[in-house]
């Protein structure tokens, strides 16, 4: 093989295997971006794929009026084989303390402060009261 036709084949492997290394280097970062940029948006591609690939239906941002009063609002429901499934999203960028007895968790941030957020596990057994009770189902229906 001539010089000219290997140092091509050299060139484009070097930059096929720079551009690896950089997409390598940088998913993480730019992955952690988009979830705090749009924590939302992230959460129901997740659920929207669990949704398609299992042939179940998706209700998203339900919400329970009482006149103009919002009694209750379900961010999203699934429709399972044998079960109703209500999830809630909370976006925490960095780690959480949580015990399931506890009235209120830790987020301990990236850049070093904390917050205290309510326990998401009491919030979403008040969803599931709230909507058990406007639809008339059994609480042991819903999951």
């Amino acid at each position: 093989m001539d010089y000219p036709i290997r140092l091509v084949i050299f060139i484009i492997g070097c930059v096929l295997v720079f551009g690896a290394v950089l997409f390598w280097i940088s998913y993480s970062p730019i992955k952690r971006r988009l979830w705090k940029a749009k924590p939302a948006d992230m959460f129901y591609k997740k659920i929207y794929k669990v949704v398609r690939n299992a042939d179940f239906f998706l209700v998203n941002n339900l919400v329970f009026k009482s006149g103009d009063e919002v009694v209750c609002t379900v961010p999203h429901v699934i429709g399972g084989d044998k079960f109703l499934y209500l999830i809630s999203e909370y976006y925490c960028d960095g780690c959480l303390e949580a015990r399931g007895e506890d009235r209120s968790w830790i987020c301990y941030f990236r850049d070093g402060t904390k917050s205290n957020i309510s326990n998401l596990i009491y919030a979403n057994q008040k969803m599931v009261g709230d909507f058990s009770l406007r639809l008339g189902f059994s609480q042991n229906m819903i999951k």
